[in-house]
């Protein structure tokens, strides 16, 4: 992932493998991402299984 400085509120997936391919290249706000947790902090987050964590509640993953 990485944060635009010109759009902040934005982080692009610049490469993905597998499942998430279809993500490459796209551009998401950060609102609705489980990444808005990991900018705001600036560090890493394991999330061991997504479907159950709340933090991870109501983020879109469907490309």
């Amino acid at each position: 992932m990485a944060v635009d400085p010109d759009d902040p509120t934005t982080v692009e997936i610049p490469a993905s493998v597998g499942a998430m391919e279809p993500w490459s290249g796209r551009r998401i706000p950060r609102k609705n991402s489980i990444t808005h947790e990991v900018v705001a902090s600036g560090r890493p987050l394991v999330i061991a299984d997504a479907v159950t964590d709340p933090r991870a509640a109501g983020c879109r993953a469907s490309p």
